[in-house]
């Protein structure tokens, strides 16, 4: 009954979404004028669902599972999945998603976003299209996930997946670690954990519109958290939620903000973002924090008009076709 339900919301929400979109649109007032209008309404929809999903659970993180089986309902068959072999595996104690397709050129590890407390069913997509443009051999490990598991759980995980595939033999030049959302916030932590520890580094890494701070104290210091809260599918309220649910009251760590870490010797990093996105003004102070370093090896890329997650359209949409081919040739450049 309750996959019936969410069915009936996942439908309820798009057809909202598309009477909405054709409205604004017919009063010359679309969201974002860069945007095509099924992308207009597919961005209506996920911000509908998202919010319905949200309010499933309570403060204290009653309902997640419910919520979980919300978010999954939104389960859209990528053109990519046809191309890239998608499987079950395990890495480093955990259950993993592995990616092959076309020409294996290196090796990636790849950390999913949602905001520490989701692994989507919809997020293979994304995994499958970061492989292809990677050219990879990707895991995407299913690291512990809030409200039930507290940071450090996340990133003792990525941790234990990094070395699993370093026990395996893959030489770190060959190894590229990527993520989005949450997940590029869990590359940011990796790099140092690995860095501070004296593991070896991998060739490069990639952070897609990754969250750098996650003290809900500071929010207002950015002020795209508001501004381009009509353009973007993720809230101000999730986020805080979100940060209360990993932080636990920890006190603020370079680990926890990458914002304000120190970023000497780490290897070469992209980073993206789309500029109607609520984290791009957090994402463009780590990026100007990084380049304090002497050796900071960081490329920012800020793509003008997209939301957060925006490469997970893919092929379908040019700007996220475009970002994952810039991805592509980044690890091509570091990880040959």
């Amino acid at each position: 009954m309750s996959r019936l339900l969410n069915r009936l919301g996942l439908f309820r929400d798009m057809m909202g979404a598309t009477a909405a979109t054709v409205r604004r649109r017919v009063r010359g007032r679309p969201l974002n004028p860069v945007w095509p209008g099924w992308m207009e309404a597919a961005q209506e929809t996920l911000r509908r669902q998202t919010l319905r999903a949200f309010h499933m659970t309570g403060p204290d993180g009653t309902g997640i599972e419910r919520s979980r089986a919300a978010i999954d309902t939104m389960e859209a068959k990528a053109p990519v999945l046809r191309r890239v072999e998608m499987t079950a595996d395990h890495l480093g104690g955990r259950p993993a998603r592995r990616a092959r397709g076309g020409r294996i050129a290196r090796h990636a590890l790849f950390l999913h976003g949602g905001g520490y407390a989701y692994f989507a069913k919809g997020h293979d997509g994304l995994i499958a299209a970061v492989a292809e443009a990677l050219q990879a051999d990707t895991w995407a490990p299913d690291y512990r996930l809030i409200p039930e598991h507290p940071w450090p759980a996340q990133l003792e995980d990525a941790l234990a997946a990094y070395d699993a595939l370093l026990a395996a033999g893959i030489k770190p030049e060959k190894l590229v670690v990527a993520g989005d959302s949450a997940g590029g916030h869990l590359v940011l932590a990796l790099l140092l954990a690995v860095r501070d520890s004296g593991r070896p580094l991998p060739a490069c890494a990639i952070a897609l519109c990754p969250w750098t701070d996650t003290d809900p104290a500071r929010l207002e210091d950015y002020p795209s958290a508001r501004t381009n809260a009509r353009t973007d599918w993720v809230s101000v309220a999730m986020a805080e939620r979100w940060a209360a649910w990993l932080r636990r009251d920890q006190p603020d760590h370079p680990y926890l903000s990458p914002v304000r870490a120190d970023w000497h010797g780490m290897p070469p990093l992209l980073v993206q973002g789309g500029t109607a996105e609520m984290l791009i003004d957090v994402i463009a102070a780590f990026v100007e924090n990084t380049r304090r370093f002497p050796d900071s090896r960081v490329d920012y890329e800020p793509v003008e008009g997209m939301p957060h997650d925006f490469q997970a359209y893919g092929e379908v949409l040019p700007a996220a076709k475009a970002a994952l081919e810039r991805a592509g040739a980044f690890a091509a450049r570091h990880a040959p």
